[in-house]
């Protein structure tokens, strides 16, 4: 499950957005310089969380305007 941080801040992008603008969207979100300040696996586990929440959305938004 995605940090709660990571949801809200994806949540707001659109879903034509690119996956790497939800990910830069999520770094672009924190503390000027804390991104850099992280270890690489958590890092990674933002990037995951962020592309894995903005590919939900996409696909809800998809199965909304199918019409179901």
């Amino acid at each position: 499950m995605a940090h709660p941080i990571v949801r809200q801040i994806v949540d707001r992008l659109h879903v034509s957005a690119t996956d790497v603008e939800a990910v830069e969207a999520v770094r672009g979100g924190m503390i000027e310089g804390a991104w850099d300040k992280l270890d690489a696996a958590t890092r990674a586990q933002l990037t995951r969380d962020a592309v894995a929440v903005h590919q939900a959305n996409r696909k809800q938004y998809a199965w909304v305007m199918g019409g179901h």
